[in-house]
């Protein structure tokens, strides 16, 4: 029955249904986009460059992490 699935079962069928969907690279390509406007956007204010640094430096790490 559904409920005798332990967690780790779940976890594992669920992961698998996701990479056959390619959600991970939906995901990439969603993430980038929306990256890209927002370094865009940023690029369009008109502020010091040094100030918007630490800005860009952060929206960079997020795209770099792993989870």
């Amino acid at each position: 029955s559904p409920g005798d699935t332990n967690p780790t079962e779940k976890v594992l069928a669920l992961t698998e249904i996701y990479n056959l969907l390619g959600v991970r690279q939906l995901a990439e390509t969603e993430m980038s986009y929306f990256a890209e406007k927002a370094l865009t956007s940023l690029a369009k204010i008109t502020v010091a460059e040094e100030k918007k640094e630490a800005l860009r430096n952060f929206a960079e790490s997020l795209l770099i992490r792993e989870h």
